[in-house]
């Protein structure tokens, strides 16, 4: 994120929402781990997917 603040007053309202408890996204690291698809099951071991069934 650090890499992409371009305006200092939105960092700024991002660093005093941080300092009172919030939270602060980076929308485009949000839109990348939205757009995954993962299969759950292609991480499983071959003895999981046995157990599984």
């Amino acid at each position: 994120m650090k890499d992409r603040v371009g305006d200092v007053d939105d960092f700024l309202v991002a660093l005093a929402d941080v300092a009172d408890g919030g939270t602060s996204l980076d929308p485009q690291v949000v839109g990348q781990l939205m757009g995954r698809r993962r299969d759950p099951v292609a991480t499983l071991t071959p003895r999981e997917r046995r157990c599984s069934r």
